[in-house]
């Protein structure tokens, strides 16, 4: 009956969406097969950039894309990969010296490996491919002309002077660019002697950032001047690398760099940025000025001095209309003439509705701000009024008026400003004022009013089509409502009035003219496609701008579609507002896209306004605007702004990282994550060094996961020496800043730490062992628990000072809760065999609650259906414990084992009677094995500890694998570090000290200690030689000293420690899928080399799922990648067998195969790939087993082979009658994966 509901359930989900995400299995395959988006094309700048299709997402299948660049005259082409990420078995580029592919080949790329070419002429050609099945994010290449010859030329227009063969330096005029030291990243030549000159021009200085300095910090240097040539002041010089930052006063900026006859290193890299100066000298009659930024935070150390000048019989009136500065450092000061030698006025901290009058034609205004807080600063407006004269702003005649102050006037400049009288102060009683805006040629006149705040009842402004009161009325404003006017012709007549009582601030208005049929191509250089008879749309580069619809503020006309792209560089991204939007709803829209054209993701759809704004996630931004042939209106106003873009991925074993600018102010509305990635048995220790945040609002948030939906490690808003430590392989480190204060930021270090070591971890726990005291309980105490931490972590006993009220509610305490269980530990007797008694037990309880003996009053029936009994089942395991004899090491026996099995089922003795062959094939025994591990078991000592002893240890091993005291010296392996120990003590003995230390690159220092010297790096780095021996993976360096050279005699012979690793087997880690309950699961590995499992969401093994437990449904496709925790080329990894089992310890009782010695025994699994990278991947149909829960786990065990070893067992495939053992020179990793569970069940 059980099978046929299962039977049932198989075809009622048959009809369910198989969907990962939001593409089913079969339209994803359908979208990936028919790629028609052309690629590919002529590129005839001098520079520029290369990008796959749809990057930084993944390209499509089927891509065939070919790019030609080419030069002219004497220059040829320098090609430059900055990121690559293809299938690497399918999926390529080809670069070819020449106009086409059929040219000479120069080289093909699967992988990163900071490729770069160089045309011999002036053509290169790229060709990319893509087949149908699996894509990545693709490529990102530069391409820049050279002169022939030339090396590094980067931005160079003139060859100066140098003692090198390579021409180096120039003079650089663009506005931002990339300063390369010769040759770079390749080491730079000896004798190179090369000098830049960066030229910026009006009101912009230089500043320059170094973002990547390798000297040799002995003789090679680099020198900043502030000035066009060396002759200039001295700024700064660099031999190593400092987060140097250097800015110019003026102009220019020069940068010298020498190197001399011997060492050479990886040189420089450097940015260049022309920023905008602040001050100025003023003459016009009217205008406006703020503070640099304004209204985003103005800069700290600002010093900024604006003059305005008057002529004749005018004075200078100057009103502040917006302050907010930090009150107690940064000021505004005012002085009356044209110099801060002049009388002072006033000085400006806050805002305060402050207004300042000239007493000659000059007026002086000088910010300053120090180099901590920084607010949003300044906005002020002048005019110049007539001697004597109150009010006359804007006022060119004397209009009737029952005031007595003159007001409105008439106005003929293109653009400008309207106010009420005394504006931003109340008007006065009584005003009647009138402008007229008079505009000539085919322009009208359009106003918005941006302020209103009158007497409602009783003030009010009217607005007429026509050059006087008489014309048309268009409209009567009384309160602010966004309004705006245009005029039919070339008039428009403002009037203004006021009663005798109750006075308001005022308005304030903008005018401008605008050409009759002018369509808004404002920042547009090429003409879209569109089915209109107007040209919109175009490409930005500025780095801030204006978007308006056509004819804005007039309505859009009928049947546009016009498309605006956004371009930033570098690490820039895009931030466009939108400030107003007025929009046919039904009908008409605008869409943004996130990249440089439609094609890329959607981020959204505006209709009307809400205030909407848009970030790109990289350098392009697309806006799309539609609108039919219908109803029309006012359309939209938008802002764009380059933002330098935050956070990021890290996956080196150790570095720092900081907040955006540090150590200068953090911007405004800062959400930068960060993600610290280790592999394999690492975890993430971060430590943050320097915090200075804005308190109340802005914050930095740590997460023990890959992202911020883990558990919350913890929250910063001060510094108070913070550290953090993973549980597992990663940290997410969240940033968020608000839009008002900011401050200098943060500072952090991580490092990648051994997780299964306690050495500066004593008191901590990871997730597969424990270096607190409660480990020895709970016997999950990592191995060398008893080294370092035994003596600082004495198990606590509780004192008689520990009064009753404080001890009783310990939730964790047995005093007076003997028998009972909590839910972090027990004081019930079985803790003492499921390993989670409270600490206090012992102390408390372990007399009173003695191991229970069954009576005779417990009849046959309830005792032998209890499934945690072990009557009648001596021998046997259950899922939540055992009645074997391996219960007493893996600390998981059955209640009443004692009672019914310990005398019947003793540790077995090996007798004779064992073969040898038997023996030694027994994967379970430590027979020739002691010291090692397997993926079940271990025969090394650590396993005393955590309590994974094989079940024979104690008879072969136990008196030959004693826990060691740490040696003299000794290396530690994983499947991505060598570290290596030297006792300090040691060294004495040899008269060697910690700095005398070094490994075969001199680069990679140690960390030294009082007590030892460690040095820690990745087995592909500090020289360490990778090799095969007997078809195992080994990795080989060696440690030195420096020889005194001082005395006449030693007594001291050369000090040389060889040190290796050699990759043993054994390593298993898994993972399951399960129902509708939160259970974590751990991905973990034993054994030297490092494997790991995920599920991901589809073929394309892009996106791995985090789920835990994996809910699915019964039927759907489940994709599977087992891959080597440190990627490499060299070893392939072959799936051997994969079995499902309902208990994640036990694979054997009750499993069912899917893979069984490389030959499928399910009919649903689909191999993708084995035995043929260093990953293997696969995919199969979710099910489940009768008769018990519906989780299911995985267990895989792989093998590891040489890619070399074309007769290894990764090249054999399917292999039905296997050999009775595997030959022991392969690596063999078992890896679980789990729990699965199906929805509903």
């Amino acid at each position: 009956m059980e099978a046929l509901t299962l039977l049932l359930c198989l075809l009622l989900t048959t009809f369910q969406a198989n969907t990962i995400g939001s593409w089913t299995t079969d339209n994803w395959l359908d979208f990936t097969e028919s790629f028609s988006e052309p690629c590919g094309g002529n590129m005839t700048d001098w520079r520029g950039v290369l990008l796959s299709p749809w990057y930084p997402n993944n390209y499509p299948n089927n891509a065939q894309c070919t790019w030609t660049i080419h030069s002219t005259g004497n220059s040829t082409v320098s090609l430059i990969f900055t990121d690559v990420d293809l299938e690497t078995c399918c999926d390529y580029i080809k670069v070819y010296d020449g106009p086409s592919t059929l040219h000479p080949l120069l080289g093909e790329i699967r992988e990163y490996r900071n490729q770069s070419f160089k045309s011999s002429n002036n053509d290169l050609t790229v060709f990319f491919y893509s087949d149908s099945s699996v894509t990545r994010r693709g490529f990102y290449a530069t391409w820049l002309f050279v002169d022939a010859g030339d090396i590094n030329t980067t931005y160079t227009t003139i060859t100066p002077e140098t003692n090198s063969s390579e021409p180096c330096g120039g003079n650089m005029t663009d506005w931002r660019g990339v300063l390369l030291s010769p040759r770079y990243p390749n080491n730079y030549p000896n004798n190179a002697q090369c000098t830049w000159t960066i030229h910026s021009t009006g009101n912009t200085t230089v500043s320059l950032i170094f973002t990547d300095v390798d000297l040799e910090t002995c003789c090679d240097y680099i020198k900043v001047y502030d000035g066009p040539s060396t002759l200039h002041p001295f700024l700064g010089e660099i031999r190593e690398y400092r987060n140097q930052s250097f800015k110019s006063s003026n102009n220019d900026l020069t940068v010298f760099f020498n190197s001399d006859s011997s060492v050479t290193r990886r040189g420089f890299y450097a940015t260049w940025l022309f920023v905008e100066s602040c001050g100025g000298y003023m003459t016009d009659w009217m205008g406006d000025f703020s503070s640099p930024r304004y209204p985003n935070n103005y800069p700290d150390n600002s010093y900024c001095t604006w003059t305005i000048h008057s002529t004749g019989n005018m004075t200078v009136s100057l009103t502040f209309t917006d302050v907010v500065l930090e009150t107690c450092c940064d000021y505004i000061k005012v002085y009356d003439g044209p110099s801060t030698l002049h009388p002072l006025l006033g000085e400006i901290r806050e805002y305060r509705n402050q207004s300042f009058k000239s007493s000659s034609n000059d007026l002086t205004v000088f910010f300053y701000s120090d180099s901590s807080v920084t607010r949003r600063g300044f906005h002020a407006n002048w005019v110049f009024v007539d001697v004597g004269n109150i009010n006359t702003t804007y006022t060119t005649i004397t209009p009737e008026t029952n005031s007595s102050e003159p007001c409105g006037g008439n106005m003929t400049d293109w653009r400008g400003v309207l106010l009420s009288p005394r504006y931003p102060n109340n008007y006065p009683n009584n005003a009647q004022c009138t402008w007229t805006i008079h505009s000539t040629g085919n322009a009208t006149v359009s106003l918005i009013f941006t302020d209103v705040d009158l007497e409602t009842c009783c003030d009010y402004i009217k607005v007429y089509d026509g050059p006087s009161t008489l014309h048309p009325l268009l409209g009567e404003i009384r309160e602010y409502r966004n309004q705006s006017f245009k005029s039919s012709s070339n008039d428009l007549t403002v009037f203004f009035y006021s009663d005798s009582s109750v006075t308001r601030r005022g308005f304030h208005a903008n005018w401008v003219f605008v050409d009759v049929g002018n369509i808004n191509t404002t920042y547009t250089t090429i003409t879209p496609e569109t089915n209109s008879s107007e040209p919109c749309g175009g490409n930005m580069t500025d780095w801030r701008g204006v978007l308006l619809s056509p004819r804005y503020p007039n309505n859009y006309p009928n049947d546009t579609q016009c498309t605006w792209t956004i371009h930033s560089t570098g690490n820039a991204t895009v931030s466009l507002i939108f400030t107003d939007v007025d929009l046919e709803t039904c009908c008409d829209y605008i869409k943004v896209y996130d990249g440089p054209s439609t094609l890329h993701p959607f981020l959204g759809e505006i209709r009307e306004y809400r205030n909407q704004s848009f970030k790109s996630s990289n350098n392009d931004l697309t806006v799309f605007f539609y609108s039919d042939h219908s109803v029309t209106r006012r359309g939209f106003y938008a802002t764009w702004l380059f933002v330098e873009s935050c956070g990021g991925y890290m996956t080196d074993w150790i570095g720092d990282f900081s907040s955006p600018r540090y150590p200068n102010n953090y911007p405004d509305n800062s959400y930068c994550t960060w993600t610290i990635h280790s592999t394999g048995n690492m975890t993430v220790s971060l430590t943050f060094t320097d915090v200075v945040l804005e308190t109340c609002c802005d914050y930095i948030k740590v997460y023990d996961g890959p992202s911020s939906h883990h558990t919350l490690l913890g929250e910063i808003r001060e510094y108070r020496n913070q550290s953090f430590k993973s549980s597992n392989n990663d940290l997410t480190v969240f940033f968020f800043s608000d839009g008002s204060s900011t401050k200098k930021g943060f500072h952090a270090n991580w490092v990648f730490v051994d997780s299964n070591s306690c050495r500066n971890n004593c008191g901590y726990s990871f997730g597969s062992c424990s270096c607190d005291y409660s480990c020895q309980y709970n016997s999950n105490c990592c191995s060398d628990y008893n080294y370092y931490c035994s003596s600082t972590t004495i198990w606590p006993q509780p004192t008689t000072e520990i009064t009753t009220e404080s001890w009783t509610t310990d939730s964790n305490s047995c005093r007076n809760n003997c028998g009972y269980s909590f839910g972090s530990c027990s004081c019930d007797y079985s803790c003492q065999y499921n390993s989670n008694c409270c600490y206090d037990y012992n102390y408390y309880c372990s007399s009173t609650t003695s191991w229970p003996q069954p009576t005779t009053e417990i009849t046959t029936e309830s005792w032998t259906t209890d499934s945690n009994s072990c009557r009648n089942n001596c021998g046997y395991s259950f899922g939540s414990c055992s009645c074997h004899y391996s219960c007493q090491y893996n600390s998981n026996c059955c209640s009443d084992y004692n009672y019914y099995c310990s005398s019947t089922i003793s540790w077995p003795q090996p007798t004779t009677e064992i073969t040898t062959e038997s023996w030694t094939t027994d994967s379970n025994s430590c027979r020739n094995n002691c010291g090692y591990s397997f993926g079940s078991c271990s025969c090394h000592y650590s396993c005393q500890h955590n309590s994974n002893c094989c079940y024979d240890y104690n008879y072969y091993c136990s008196s030959t694998t004693i826990w060691p005291q740490p040696a003299i010296e000794h290396v530690n392996c994983s499947s991505d570090n060598m570290v290596i120990v030297i006792q300090m003590s040691y060294l004495n003995s040899l008269g060697l000290r910690g700095n005398d230390l070094y490994v075969d690159d001199r680069l990679c220092r140690p960390n030294i200690s009082s007590t030892e010297v460690v040095f820690r790096f990745p087995l592909d780095a500090c020289g360490t030689v990778k090799g095969m021996m007997n078809s195992y993976v080994s990795y080989t360096n060696n440690v030195r000293a420096s020889q005194s050279q001082s005395g006449t005699i030693t007594r001291q012979s050369n000090f040389l420690l060889r040190v290796g690793c050699r990759m043993e087997p054994d390593t298993m880690v898994q993972i399951f899928y399960k129902a509708r309950e939160n259970i974590n699961a751990n991905i973990t590995g034993t054994g030297h080399f490092g494997a790991n499992i995920a599920f991901y969401t589809s073929n394309s093994f892009y996106q791995q799922i985090y789920d835990s437990p994996y809910e699915v449904n019964l039927n759907q496709l489940l994709y599977v990648q087992i891959t080597l925790n440190r990627p490499d080329n060299s070893l392939l990894l072959f799936l051997d067998t994969c079995v499902a089992s309902p208990n994640p310890n036990d694979f054997k009782d009750r499993s069912y195969d899917l893979l069984r010695n490389g030959c499928r025994r399910d009919n649903t699994y689909y191999s993708y790939t084995s035995g043929e990278h260093y990953y293997a991947r696969f995919s199969f149909q979710a099910f489940k087993f009768l008769r018990t829960h519906t989780y299911v786990y995985l267990q895989c065990k792989v093998i590891i082979c040489p890619s070399n070893d074309y007769n290894s067992r990764c090249r054999q495939g399917c292999r039905p009658r296997r050999k009775r053992s595997l030959d022991s020179t392969y690596h063999t990793n078992t890896v679980t994966l789990g729990p699965i569970k199906l929805k509903g069940a």
